[in-house]
């Protein structure tokens, strides 16, 4: 069984089931269960995917601002992101 945090799928009853066990961990794992999600749906590839991976990195950013742990990756993952999505320009900035 895969953990509720690296779902490669994101349909309704996968986000409601991640914002809801997200609700329910422990305040300083909150940031990190949002970037091993958005790691996970960047590996698909998928565009569709990856505009959400891109959502879920943005909120690691606006609710937990002082997370330096997850910030690097982050910030790299949104160069992955954009990297796939043929913006290469925007890639570099974040690599």
């Amino acid at each position: 069984m895969t953990d509720w945090y690296r779902k490669k799928s994101w349909t309704q009853n996968d986000e409601n089931e991640f914002f809801l066990k997200l609700e329910g961990a422990r305040k300083d794992g909150r940031a990190q269960y949002l970037k091993i999600q958005a790691l996970e749906l960047i590996q698909t590839k998928d565009k569709k995917l990856l505009e959400i991976a891109e959502t879920l990195i943005n909120q690691l950013f606006t609710d937990y601002p002082n997370d330096s742990f997850n910030k690097s990756v982050s910030l790299h993952s949104f160069g992955e992101i954009y990297e796939l999505s043929g913006n290469y320009d925007r890639a570099l900035e974040y690599y």
